[in-house]
């Protein structure tokens, strides 16, 4: 590691902190940068601690820690390093410092779990110690806001986050817990909180027992370069995904011009095996179009990643 690692300072970041984190670095994601539309959330949850990292009274780098599963698993997020302190080992620092500190509040933390992006079809680089979970697939859409085609769309409702992680339905359908809004869940109570803090969940008919065999969660963040970033975590197949896809863009086009927003991107999370074609052809129906996103590809496969602590 560089020598001038000797003075940095690692601590918890504070709601003061805003624009010294915001301008570590300004082209996180490709202009899909949620942590501005999330920082004071992100700061008074109880399930999250933010850390700044400084070198010489310079915020140089910043990562959320977010624990959930009832204090098992730990989920890093928003990370950024300053570009011109970037590759001298500042995020690697960062990262075990937060790990030590979380073990030491949370003793029975077992696993860290992350999700990793990849250009479809590209072999992946799995991060040291980490082993690969699961693999979904990632779809991004975009449009106009005047130019999204859709109507309303029945039985398709809202549900309690609470009401859907109790019931036995879902722990059985989902075994190996979901991803919501790039947040690894198991099927436990007490993460409801968690979830409805960011994200509202879908399912038939309005009950907990997916009679469908559908299940979405939606999530909308105000990002300024790109206008509403919609993210749409849909599991299951058939029509009932399709009215799921209708009611959350429909309810997004509502959505921005209340905000006076005028474009959309939609980030569309599907099963891994899920046939490209057929569900572009029914997007397309919506006025939304193929959109590049992070690496310059519109699809991507998501991978779970786990590492035991």
């Amino acid at each position: 590691m560089d020598t001038a690692m000797d003075d940095l300072i690692i601590r918890c970041a504070a709601l003061e902190d805003f624009d010294a984190v915001l301008g570590i670095n300004d082209h996180v994601y490709e202009g899909l940068d949620y942590l501005p539309d999330y920082y004071p959330r992100y700061l008074t949850s109880p399930h999250i601690m933010a850390y700044l990292a400084e070198l010489k009274g310079e915020a140089v780098a910043f990562c959320i820690a977010h624990v959930n599963d009832d204090a098992t698993t730990l989920v890093l997020r928003a990370g950024r390093v300053k570009p011109t302190h970037q590759k001298h080992g500042i995020a690697e620092r960062l990262v075990e410092f937060i790990i030590k500190e979380e073990r030491a509040k949370h003793p029975g933390l077992r696993k860290r779990r992350d999700i990793e992006f990849a250009s479809e079809g590209k072999p992946v680089k799995m991060p040291l110690r980490m082993v690969e979970i699961s693999r979904r697939k990632l779809f991004c859409f975009g449009a106009l806001t005047t130019h999204i085609k859709c109507s309303e769309i029945a039985g398709v409702n809202k549900i309690s986050a609470a009401d859907w992680l109790s019931s036995g339905t879902t722990a059985t359908m989902f075994p190996d817990g979901v991803v919501i809004n790039g947040v690894p869940y198991s099927i436990l109570p007490s993460n409801a909180e968690q979830i409805e803090n960011e994200s509202d969940l879908y399912v038939a008919n309005g009950t907990a027992e997916l009679t469908s065999g559908c299940f979405s969660a939606v999530t909308r963040v105000r990002c300024p370069r790109v206008g509403l970033r919609v993210l749409i975590d849909i599991y299951g197949r058939g029509a009932a995904l399709y009215n799921h896809i209708c009611c959350h863009v429909n309810n997004t086009q509502i959505k921005a011009r209340e905000l006076n927003i005028d474009n959309v991107f939609v980030q569309l999370f599907v099963d891994e095996n899920f046939p490209a074609g057929e569900l572009k052809e029914n997007v397309y129906r919506l006025g939304l179009e193929d959109r590049k996103s992070f690496f310059g590809h519109s699809v991507y496969d998501v991978l779970l990643l786990e590492e035991k602590l």
